[in-house]
């Protein structure tokens, strides 16, 4: 069900029931932001921690601009999550599920893992540190909100279409768009891994730049 559209927000009059949640991965998802905004105080500390962190982390980025307190657009995201590891303090990594359109949503949006967390394994593209359960988690919260959920890449859909192969297990269900697409701005051209419709080409409109 499409939820109501509120214009000054731009994102969904409705109230999404999602905590913080042990993963099998052993870390701990933390919502930082629902709905584009803080969903608790309880949340406050950790939240100013992984932003702070996340800004000196990510300094040396070639995408830092995107890992600031604007660059991260929270007033955007549906959820975005921490995955904490309480063992040793400190945030694993960070990503959401950001409001594109009235109809569609991005996955793995503002996605960051810290470098403590970072291993030489290319296959880790693959495996992920925490096997996808952060982003599959938004998922469930957001699946019967959005008929067209998706992931862009700016590198095109041959990621994708190795990733399906390789993770079936996690990517069942999802498809890869035949061709890039000019995500919503003027030569911002992503390829598309999508799921949770039949009918892709009414939502891909929807997402396509239009002068």
């Amino acid at each position: 069900m499409v939820g109501k559209w509120v214009a000054h927000l731009g994102l969904l009059e409705t109230t999404m029931n999602i905590s913080k949640k042990k993963l099998p991965c052993g870390y701990t998802v933390i919502p930082l932001i629902v709905n584009g905004t803080s969903p608790d105080k309880s949340v406050n500390d950790i939240a100013q921690r992984t932003f702070e962190l996340l800004e000196q982390d990510s300094a040396t980025d070639k995408l830092a601009d995107n890992y600031t307190l604007k660059g991260l657009k929270l007033h955007d995201m549906i959820v975005y999550s921490v995955l904490w590891d309480y063992k040793k303090d400190q945030p694993v990594l960070v990503t959401g599920a950001q409001h594109m359109t009235t109809n569609t949503c991005r996955l793995f949006s503002r996605y960051y893992l810290f470098r403590d967390y970072r291993t030489g394994n290319s296959n880790s593209r693959y495996d992920k540190v925490d096997d996808f359960q952060v982003d599959l988690y938004h998922l469930e919260h957001i699946k019967e909100r959005y008929p067209f959920i998706f992931w862009s890449r700016e590198k095109g859909n041959k990621f994708f279409k190795r990733i399906r192969s390789i993770r079936p297990d996690v990517f069942e269900g999802w498809f890869v768009y035949s061709k890039n697409i000019e995500l919503l701005w003027k030569d911002n051209w992503q390829g598309i891994l999508y799921t949770n419709t039949t009918s892709p080409d009414l939502y891909i409109d929807e997402l396509t730049f239009n002068e």
